[in-house]
């Protein structure tokens, strides 16, 4: 938790860029035929595929961030992607990002290790930056690209889709925003890769963490009006509410139906959604999940319309 003196945070400009929308119906997915029935009980409907590799859409998606802000250029960007493509090194990625989206002399920091719960780390690496480095604003960038034989992720009861989601971390709103109040992350790398053991692990990391973001502000679930989850399975999402202590009511993955599970995308994605919904007003606390198979973090943040 940052320091009582440490300035606010705020998260503004969420933007996104999602590969073309494919109807599961129509998908050349054989597991995702086979479990279709499944998959639209559970409030799925399309997922997106794309051809650009995440980096060309990490690039989109922080372009539209920087013409929202009115930033010319961001003090850092803070990149999390966990499916970097075939033949690209790693170091190389952090400066075809900054070539591509047009400022090659903006440090670019790479962030991972997470999966689908990149936006825990990524936000502790951009708040770090703001605290310690003098930034003012640094732009946070998800963005993965589902490869492997099947986008059908079974325990998630959901299926992958390839995208990314920017905002600019800030420590001035721009626009209507949402100020950071805390971030509590926990682990546990010896968690089963599935079945009953990766259930409980996944329970108890979201209980630990979501306990520990509310209580360092000293507030409950009641006195939030969401929880954000990643686009899973409704069945998944009532799960996560039972651990973090929600009511199901509670719960909200806008983006569920159409875009499905654009890895650790989702979060930032449905900040956006419910902005455009209009489901959300000013001092609206919510807590967003940020979820992997072994680690989970619970991130608080208020409205400021």
């Amino acid at each position: 938790m940052a320091g009582p003196d440490a300035p606010a945070v705020y998260l503004s400009c969420v933007e996104h860029e999602f590969g073309d929308p494919v109807p599961l119906s129509t998908l050349a997915d054989a597991e995702v035929q086979a479990n279709l029935d499944l998959l639209t009980g559970e409030g799925l409907r399309d997922c997106r595929v794309a051809t650009s590799p995440p980096v060309e859409m990490a690039a989109a998606s922080v372009r539209r961030t920087l013409r929202a802000a009115q930033l010319p250029e961001p003090d850092a960007v803070v990149y999390c992607c966990d499916t970097p493509e075939p033949g690209v090194a790693p170091a190389a990625v952090a400066g075809d990002l900054a070539a591509a989206v047009g400022i090659p002399t903006t440090p670019v920091v790479a962030a991972g290790g997470g999966g689908c719960g990149n936006l825990g780390p990524g936000l502790r690496v951009a708040r770090g930056l703001l605290f310690t480095e003098g930034c003012s604003n640094v732009v946070l960038v998800t963005a993965d690209r589902a490869a492997g034989s099947t986008r059908y992720l079974p325990h998630d009861l959901t299926v992958l889709s390839d995208g990314a989601a920017s905002c600019v971390v800030g420590t001035a709103p721009l626009g209507p925003a949402f100020r950071l109040l805390g971030i509590a992350s926990t682990a546990n790398a010896a968690a089963a890769a599935g079945g009953l053991g990766a259930a409980k692990a996944v329970v108890a990391g979201v209980a630990r963490a979501t306990r520990r973001v509310l209580a360092a502000a000293g507030l409950t679930p009641a006195d939030c009006r969401y929880l954000v989850t990643g686009n899973y399975g409704a069945a998944v999402r009532s799960l996560l509410a039972s651990a973090a202590g929600f009511p199901r009511h509670a719960v909200h993955a806008p983006g569920v139906a159409d875009l499905a599970h654009c890895f650790a995308a989702d979060a930032l994605a449905g900040l956006r959604g419910l902005v455009a919904d209009g489901a959300v007003a000013g001092g609206d606390r919510l807590v967003l999940l940020a979820t992997s198979p072994r680690s989970w973090s619970a991130v608080l943040v208020e409205h400021e319309a």
